[in-house]
């Protein structure tokens, strides 16, 4: 595929890119990289006093205040990562179309960038997360083998939307809008700050066909269950690997004039 080919070519300017991004991230700030962590708890927390504390949502399954925050925080987690690496995707060859149009640059490189970058407060989280689990007495110790394969699994369900919104984006500008709005209608529609099991059976089939849900979901299961079921990591493989090839496969057809709509 040309998208994977070309990333593993340009593999040490793919490093570099993401160093210089790090760097331009956080350049002129006194606490640097210490912001991945703190930008996400403050996400977390504002969503937790809402939720558990002024409207006292609860999960069945898990019926105490401390349950509901460690099922928002696996949900939250991912999509904190998602969500922002896919806002800078879709902007990545806007935002470089001057390097683009004076130098021949291999352009898969750019979308590429947030979406590594942006799962570093995603795992700074996650380590502060299971940490907590453990502090609580509610860690499940087997389930953590998934782990590393669930982060595999997001950056290429990220990548495929990532190539498809910058494509997108850099043709029709009116789609960096969609997306935002977008984004946020996802959020909402994605049982990260509720259960499926408090949705309405009658609705339950739009949580089905959203493949972020079997995402979130198998985050859920190995932190909160501590387990992994093979019907959700086999709905979430199948979809994510759709995902992949439709939007690498749709970017690199346009390819050839990205850089002229820029």
């Amino acid at each position: 595929m040309n998208v994977l080919q070309s990333l593993y070519n340009n593999r040490f300017l793919l490093a570099l890119w993401i160093k210089r991004d790090l760097k331009a991230r956080f350049a002129g700030s006194i606490m640097g990289l210490f912001w991945t962590i703190i930008l996400p708890i403050s996400t977390i927390v504002i969503y937790y006093v809402f939720f558990a504390l002024v409207l006292k949502v609860k999960i069945p399954e898990l019926p105490t205040t401390a349950g509901y925050f460690f099922y928002l925080l696996a949900g939250l987690l991912p999509w904190i990562s998602l969500s922002e690496a896919l806002n800078l995707s879709a902007n990545s060859l806007i935002s470089q179309a001057g390097l683009l149009k004076q130098t021949v640059f291999p352009i898969e490189i750019l979308p590429a960038v947030p979406i590594f970058t942006s799962l570093i407060p995603q795992v700074f989280g996650t380590i502060i997360y299971i940490v907590l689990l453990w502090r609580f007495d509610c860690l499940k110790p087997i389930g953590l083998l998934y782990l590393p394969l669930l982060f595999i699994i997001q950056v290429i369900f990220t990548a495929g939307f990532g190539y498809l919104f910058s494509a997108l984006c850099a043709i029709y500008r009116d789609f960096v809008q969609i997306i935002n709005v977008g984004l946020q209608l996802w959020f909402y529609v994605t049982p990260i700050l509720y259960p499926v099991s408090m949705v309405p059976e009658k609705f339950r089939w739009v949580l089905f066909y959203n493949p972020l849900t079997w995402l979130v979901k198998c985050y859920q299961d190995i932190f909160i269950n501590g387990f992994l079921p093979l019907k959700d990591l086999l709905i979430l493989l199948i979809s994510t690997l759709f995902i992949f090839i439709v939007g690498s496969t749709i970017f690199s057809l346009l390819k050839p004039g990205l850089t002229d709509e820029l």
